[in-house]
């Protein structure tokens, strides 16, 4: 549903003319697992990201999910953020995950260190919330731009490759207005 609306699943808030966050109990995560990201954070993301009503078009709902097995998520119409480690390291960071965003991790001043074949990174709050706002946010918006640029606007086509593209791209034209509002 698109405005603002009370649900089951929470209290909706318009974010935008078109698109809702939403927030509850259901979305809890699990012992050990919190969100960083509060939905205020979401909405001044947003508000700095160009084109945005066009780039929503199509978009219902943003949600902070209390899922643990992925940073987010891309459905047909909705944008999830999941919930981060309590303890904000990550361990068993594959050596292609770390390359891919290593430039992003040294600009976000993340510590990262090998342990045998794996890497772990030691967060803190504000670095976590910069990465799920400027990469993993990005990265589903980048597969929900797939979808509507598409002919029937029906499918994700071009799949990973694109999200990160996208997020990588659009990352770069929000760092400088994005350091003002979301501190380091």
């Amino acid at each position: 549903m698109v405005g603002t609306a009370s649900r089951a699943t929470g209290r909706g808030r318009l974010t935008t003319v078109r698109t809702t966050s939403r927030c509850s109990r259901r979305s809890v995560p699990q012992q050990g697992f919190r969100h960083v990201l509060k939905r205020r954070d979401l909405e001044r993301f947003i508000e700095l990201i160009p084109d945005w009503d066009e780039l929503s078009i199509g978009l219902n709902w943003v949600v902070l999910s209390k899922q643990t097995d992925c940073d987010g998520y891309y459905r047909r119409g909705e944008i999830a953020v999941c919930a981060w480690p309590s303890t904000l390291w990550t361990e068993n960071l594959s050596k292609y995950w770390y390359w891919e965003h290593a430039e992003l991790l040294a600009r976000l001043g993340v510590d990262v260190w090998k342990v045998g074949h794996r890497w772990v990174a030691e967060w803190t709050e504000n670095q976590v919330r910069s990465y799920q706002l400027m990469h993993v946010f990005l990265h589903e918006l980048g597969h929900h731009h797939d979808r509507m640029t598409t002919c029937d606007k029906r499918y994700v086509s071009r799949g990973e490759p694109y999200a990160q593209a996208f997020a990588f791209e659009l990352e770069e034209q929000l760092w400088e207005g994005f350091g003002r509002v979301f501190p380091l």
